[in-house]
């Protein structure tokens, strides 16, 4: 997993405290070369959200032309040469041939798809990515979260490891995403709670108090969204022993 962010902010969200904890890690699962492919993008400006850099395109090849500052219509190879140039990267670079084999499969190399507008570069990026990464038919999304805590007690002679996951499948046939239900039934939930008059508490909260998640979590296994939870004694199985930070 990548670290999602600074994770130390959510301590108080959990109810814990720093200076009684080792480790606290809050990640997000990604494909085994996701975040230099993501890198190589930022490095070269198509993650820009500078409104004055304002794309208008004759398609997305054009686009990636723009930003690399190439002539239009210019060959794949030139477009190669010019990333490697920006990234310092030889042209037998490994790197260089998976960012070139993904830019391929977002239609950023040949200018096939449709004239491209947006008002920064994100936005376009945004948009191509929606466009090439859309599920195909049969296709389906999947939702996973594990939380892990190890609790070692005030003697230091147990550990126990506490774990809650959820894993949530999108539907083939409907199309309905996990995505969609994981984010919007809970919100669906929230809202039917607030015109019952279940929840008392006033003001912009979090759903961390046990008048809006008790319910919720109920509601919620009677919809399929549940998360499966168990206890281990010792340290051998827990995610913890098995990163490296220990």
């Amino acid at each position: 997993g990548l670290a999602n962010r600074d994770s130390l902010q959510y301590a108080d969200i959990y109810g814990l405290q720093l200076d009684q904890m080792d480790t606290m890690f809050r990640g997000t699962l990604r494909y085994q070369g996701y975040s230099e492919i993501l890198d190589c993008l930022l490095k070269l400006g198509l993650l820009d959200l500078d409104p004055q850099l304002f794309v208008d395109a004759s398609s997305a090849a054009d686009f990636l032309r723009q930003a690399l500052g190439v002539r239009d219509g210019s060959s794949s190879s030139v477009v190669a040469k010019t990333i490697a140039q920006k990234l310092e990267l030889q042209m037998t670079d490994p790197l260089l041939a998976r960012l070139m084999l993904a830019l391929e499969e977002f239609g950023m190399l040949d200018a096939v798809s449709g004239k491209l507008v947006a008002p920064t570069r994100l936005d376009a990026m945004a948009k191509i990515l929606q466009q090439a990464l859309r599920y195909k038919d049969k296709e389906r999304d999947l939702v996973c979260m594990s939380h892990e805590f190890g609790i070692e007690s005030a003697d230091g002679k147990s550990y126990s490891v506490h774990s809650s996951s959820l894993t949530v499948y999108g539907d083939s046939k409907t199309g309905e995403t996990a995505m969609a239900r994981t984010v919007g039934v809970p919100a669906a939930i929230a809202t039917c709670l607030l015109l019952e008059g279940a929840v008392t508490t006033y003001g912009t909260v979090r759903p961390t108090i046990p008048e809006i998640y008790n319910p919720l979590i109920e509601r919620l296994e009677l919809k399929g969204i549940a998360f499966n939870e168990s206890m281990k004694t010792g340290i051998q199985n827990s995610l913890q022993r098995r990163m490296t930070w220990v």
